[in-house]
């Protein structure tokens, strides 16, 4: 590790894939997750103790059961907060309402939801956060659901992002360490071709960017969250989409909450949602790569 002993990972979770951030700062012996997904319960606690860290935030972007699957456990182990944009409590109390079904219907997903003891606590739309070391901002997107956020992070430039490309959740704990302690080390090194050009296929490897979006379901790579579930908004996410676009720099690197990482240039390019959010919302669908926040 460098003499910023900060690092970023992504990593894949459970049956839905959900990819969870972990934000991870040695020098404070501190650590944050968003969307702790189905497994992570299992897999982090070892990671976290083999880089000497403790978990203090569990951030959530929505409250689909693929994302939150593990917080209330996490925050039970670790005492960690859980963060949640108010409009989305109705899917903490009752994840599968999401479907329009009874809480029994989780069990044909093998999740016995409990969340006896941990209260989340509520995050708004623009509200700055400090945690693991990191300055985050909470952006409201609704859409996907009620209550979606996204996360930002600036000044990151030095702080490369460790990917692993595999279901963690699935292999050996000791081979899923290996595999995110490799990455760690990765992103401590730094990537050799520097930029977000690194994106690619392997188990796991280091991208870099200057600023981060943790997307959850409001962007993918090619695409955009869906609308069909409870409380789904097509008309609601095309707006934030927009809204997102209008802020964000072209080379700003976006872990989704599934699929590959990508940019926020990529998606200005290629991305047919976005290309039509922008027409419908203002701004042009394609950028020099000079756009910026506002």
């Amino acid at each position: 590790m460098g003499t910023d002993e900060r690092s970023i990972l992504s990593l894949c979770f459970g049956q839905w894939e959900a990819n969870a951030v972990v934000l991870i700062d040695r020098a404070r012996a501190t650590a944050a997750v968003v969307d702790p997904g189905q497994g992570a319960d299992d897999v982090l606690p070892p990671l976290l103790a083999a880089l000497g860290v403790e978990l203090e935030a569990v951030l959530l972007t929505h409250g689909h059961l693929d994302h939150l699957w593990a917080a209330p456990a996490l925050a039970r182990m670790t005492d960690a907060e859980v963060l949640l944009h108010p409009a989305d409590r109705w899917l903490w109390d009752a994840p599968a309402a999401a479907f329009g079904a009874p809480p029994s219907a989780l069990a044909a997903y093998g999740l016995h939801w409990e969340t006896a003891g941990v209260e989340p606590k509520a995050i708004d739309h623009r509200q700055r956060l400090m945690v693991a070391g990191f300055d985050i901002e909470t952006v409201h997107t609704p859409g996907h659901t009620p209550g979606h956020v996204i996360y930002l992070a600036s000044g990151i430039a030095d702080i490369p992002v460790g990917v692993v490309d595999v279901r963690v959740d699935t292999l050996p704990t000791s081979t899923a360490t290996m595999h995110v302690l490799a990455a760690v080390d990765e992103a401590g090194a730094g990537d050799e071709d520097g930029g977000a050009s690194g994106i690619g296929a392997g188990v796991h490897r280091s991208v870099a960017s200057e600023e981060l979006m943790v997307s959850g379901d409001l962007l993918f790579a090619g695409s955009i969250g869906r609308t069909d579930l409870a409380q789904g908004s097509f008309e609601d996410i095309m707006e934030s989409v927009a809204h997102v676009m209008h802020r964000c720099d072209d080379a700003m690197l976006v872990i989704p909450g599934h699929g590959p990482l990508t940019t926020v240039g990529n998606e200005r390019r290629t991305n047919p949602y976005v290309a039509q959010a922008l027409r419908q919302h203002g701004g042009p669908e394609s950028t020099d790569g000079q756009h910026g926040r506002r």
